[in-house]
């Protein structure tokens, strides 16, 4: 396959996308048919590894290209599935899709992380109240003010 980018990497074997993984990359493009693993199962080491399950794997194939071959492949963890041959364009435009909502889950972190510090650094406990289950405390309040689940 062409290098679609300045900063890409090929790499010929499973153990050597996991050993990718390891550097966090934004995005994976993995053909299925590896030479020592199949892609559905590097995808899905990937994938159960929390360090490196937000990397996004778009898993390609000229050999699997049926119905279940894509169900297999989303099922082991993959954010999308391409087969040959494939349009220069579709790839383009699937890989900035998937670094649009990389750049999204990014912001919805930051955006958690900064809610979550601004509720812990209140004095008085936040809780979640339902009917149908107990109190949930949403922060770690400071100062000992916490919430004492009455």
């Amino acid at each position: 396959m062409a290098q679609p980018c300045s900063n890409c990497v090929e790499i010929r074997t499973g153990a050597e996308a996991l050993e990718m993984a390891r550097d966090l990359p934004d995005i994976l493009i993995l053909d299925v048919r590896l030479l020592d693993i199949s892609g559905y199962e590097v995808c899905k080491r990937i994938k159960q590894k929390p360090e490196a399950a937000s990397i996004f794997v778009l898993q390609i194939s000229a050999s699997f290209v049926n119905k279940i071959d894509r169900e297999r492949a989303l099922e082991a963890g993959a954010d999308g599935y391409l087969t040959h041959p494939i349009d220069a364009m579709v790839l383009t435009v699937t890989v900035g899709a998937l670094l649009r909502l990389r750049r999204a889950e990014i912001a919805a972190r930051m955006v958690a992380a900064q809610w979550q510090t601004t509720f812990d650094s209140l004095r008085e406990g936040v809780a979640l109240v339902d009917r149908s289950s107990p109190p949930r405390p949403l922060n770690a309040p400071g100062s000992g003010y916490g919430f004492q689940g009455h």
